[in-house]
């Protein structure tokens, strides 16, 4: 048995499970290592972590709106703590993509608004061309071209091709 208190014993096991598709086994251990941590009121890099596992479990199980929800708690929990708030670039565009596998291609595109308004530049021409797929989901053809050429525009500058954007967000589509 598991000591109680020892929340990487529960995270090393989630991630065992995971690594042999025990998915269900994996959740039963980062859901109770998050149940069991103050996780509103404390930041914790084992929080995190339970939540970025449990949301990558759910997208294996193609259980979109799960993941959608551990990412916004993970960017809740960052954006409680200055030292931490780099890593929320990243969540909010796992969780863009998170919604785009769940169909709620409006909050793609106001997930992707929040992004282009940073001064990140390196992620401007891959989160204009998530937005553009959302845009061609909703039958907006001009903002779908308007935003693919803007991807192409930052992609040029950081080594991105149209051809790279498709190969990297291809899961995105199927």
């Amino acid at each position: 048995m598991i000591n109680d208190k020892n929340w990487k014993a529960y995270k090393s096991r989630g991630y065992a499970y995971e690594s042999i598709g025990q998915y269900r086994f994996a959740i039963r251990d980062y859901t109770y290592i998050l149940d069991n941590l103050d996780w509103k009121n404390s930041y914790s890099h084992i929080c995190l972590s339970a939540f970025f596992a449990r949301a990558n479990v759910y997208g294996k199980l193609n259980l979109w709106d799960n993941a959608v929800e551990d990412y916004s708690k993970i960017i809740e929990v960052i954006n409680k703590n200055d030292d931490a708030r780099l890593g929320t670039i990243e969540a909010r565009e796992w969780r863009i993509e998170a919604l785009f596998k769940s169909k709620r291609f409006s909050e793609v595109i106001t997930g992707c608004n929040h992004l282009v308004a940073t001064n990140h530049d390196e992620i401007k021409g891959r989160i204009y061309y998530i937005r553009a797929l959302a845009y061609s989901e909703l039958g907006d053809k001009n903002k779908y071209v308007e935003d693919l050429s803007n991807a192409i525009k930052y992609g040029e500058k950081y080594g991105w091709s149209v051809k790279k954007y498709k190969e990297e967000y291809s899961w995105l589509l199927q």
